[in-house]
């Protein structure tokens, strides 16, 4: 079996074997969702094709990424044989091919003296001093090492491939930051993820720290509280009404237990996983893909190596200082449900099943904070060793609270233009426990009937492409959205989703631009009330009712 080839899989194996072969312990970091295991396989055919008589050896560290790189090698190398060395998974099994877990590996160096050349997925976990399992097994073979993560830095070290002691000595490809992540979104690739401010904001001041990150004791005595957890869920519900799949993080056991519990008591069907569970977690991981569970409550065991293409909603109610399980926490909910150039049109059988149709984005509701900690997923606040702590700079959009990077200039939800000042550049989060449990805004916000639609285009400002401006009139109020289809990247996926929700005309007619939309509005079906909220200076509409 072949992939379909993209320029960043491409690119990151070149890059990498490049640097593979000067001599170099390279890494090359892709984001989560924009198929790593097919740079893995590609990497590994690389290397197999040049030096056919050493072998290939990937190393990793859970069970399930073993069984995921395992069965993408196979359909790679389609009627070849990949060996599985791996306790866990009952296979002891060495050849030219082969995937192992490290704790079985390290156990016995001397089967795999004959391999050349190592990949190591999620690289990010091996420690920067000159010890620990993957150190010591490496020291104890001859082989090349090159790297694949998500994200290239570790909590109290810094970078991976920075420092002395480090394995790795080269960032040979990067597609996690800058330019190129939005590009992956824009193209499609990676799921456009939304950071939504929420009332209920988790207050972290005088938690103390162990090893880098908060302490996990003092945020369970302050956070695992049955009107904390009430809270966050009441949000949760209300923000999560169009959303299909929900992953949310716990603090302890014991949390997410609770979270779980209280979801089931809200009609959410909701499962706890955790380390100590004695149920089957594949089971319950295919109960959730099928839509056994709507929300799954996980602590440190889903933050990596989860391949659902559905989540489409991130619940972190697990206060962190760490920028990387920030990130491949966040990145449960990147992968695209459909690929680009994919034909919806050709499985109308499973969208009339899918009430919320497809997924279009992924909205994280961030009670913990961590975005204000750890920065944005395309420019993380990484700290190196010793450096002050420094402060990851964001700032939310007035009219629909999505948070930004600070450097952004436009809201990459709804448009909205920044005035440039560095007191708006940093999101302020200053809830006590009292304002954690209760709304001192819930009389700003109110249901009101709609008694007309009008829909007009609105030019855009310093070049800015038009858009569709919406006015609904309630009486002798009127309130206005805008609907940004010429737009690109988020702003024009939360327009398409605003479409596909509203579009009650034939399928294969469905617009996909502004013109298109404002000439055929006459296919959009029109609220019967809207939800609006007037707190501050701008006015947003919060959710419709049909």
């Amino acid at each position: 079996m072949t992939f379909q080839d993209r320029w960043f899989q491409d690119e990151g194996v070149s890059a990498g074997f490049n640097s593979l072969e000067k001599g170099n312990y390279p890494v090359v970091a892709m984001p989560t969702g924009s198929g790593k295991s097919v740079v893995l396989c590609k990497l590994a055919d690389e290397i197999l094709s040049k030096n056919p008589i050493g072998g290939v050896l990937v190393l990793t560290h859970v069970k399930e990424i073993i069984e995921q790189n395992t069965d993408s090698l196979e359909r790679h190398f389609e009627g070849y044989p990949v060996n599985v060395y791996s306790a866990g998974l009952g296979r002891r099994e060495v050849g030219l091919i082969t995937v192992a877990g490290i704790q079985s590996a390290y156990h016995h160096p001397e089967l795999f003296e004959r391999f050349r050349y190592v990949i190591i997925d999620e690289c990010h976990l091996i420690n920067h001093k000159e010890q620990g399992m993957y150190r010591d097994f490496l020291s104890l073979i001859e082989a090349r090492c090159i790297g694949l993560t998500a994200t290239a830095f570790r909590l109290g070290h810094g970078y991976i491939y920075k420092g002395e002691t480090t394995l790795f000595d080269d960032l040979a490809y990067d597609c996690t930051t800058g330019e190129k992540y939005n590009r992956l979104v824009d193209e499609g690739f990676i799921s456009q993820m939304f950071s939504k401010k929420t009332l209920l904001l988790m207050d972290t001041k005088g938690i103390g720290t162990i090893a880098g990150d908060f302490n996990e004791k003092q945020l369970a005595e302050r956070f695992n509280i049955d009107n904390i957890t009430e809270a966050a869920i009441l949000e949760t519900l209300h923000f999560g009404k169009k959303y299909k799949k929900w992953l949310c993080f716990a603090i302890d056991i014991s949390h997410a237990e609770n979270i779980a519990e209280r979801f089931n008591e809200h009609g959410i069907p909701a499962k706890a996983v955790h380390s100590r569970m004695t149920e089957d977690r594949n089971k319950i991981l295919n109960d959730y893909r099928k839509g056994v569970y709507r929300v799954l409550v996980n602590v440190n065991v889903l933050s990596t190596g989860l391949d659902i293409t559905t989540i489409d909603l991130i619940i972190h109610l697990r206060p962190t200082k760490s920028p990387s399980f920030h990130v491949q926490t966040n990145g449960r909910g990147g992968r695209v449900e459909y690929a680009p150039g994919f034909d919806l049109d050709t499985i109308q059988g499973r969208l009339d099943a899918i009430e919320s149709g497809p997924k279009q984005h992924c909205l994280v509701l961030d009670f913990a904070g961590n975005t204000k900690e750890c920065g944005p997923l395309n420019d993380p606040l990484v700290r190196e060793k010793g450096e002050k702590k420094g402060e990851a700079i964001t700032k939310t959009c007035p009219e629909c609270d999505m948070i930004n990077h600070g450097a952004v200039r436009e809201c990459i939800n709804c448009g909205f233009e920044f005035k440039m000042k560095e007191k708006e550049s940093r999101i302020e989060f200053t809830a006590s426990s009292e304002e954690i449990i209760k709304d001192t805004r819930k009389d700003l916000k109110a249901w009101v009937n709609v008694s007309g639609v009008r829909y007009d285009r609105h030019p855009g400002r310093n070049n800015k492409p038009s858009t569709m401006r919406v006015t609904y009139k309630c009486g002798l109020l009127s309130f206005k959205e805008y609907i940004a289809l010429d737009h690109f990247g988020n702003a024009r996926y939360q327009a398409k989703n605003w479409v596909f929700q509203r579009w009650i005309g034939p399928r294969n007619e469905r617009p996909t631009t502004t013109s298109e939309l404002i000439a055929k509005s006459d296919g959009l079906s029109i609220p019967k009330k809207i939800l609006v909220d007037s707190n501050g200076k701008y006015t947003r509409i919060l959710d419709s009712e049909f």
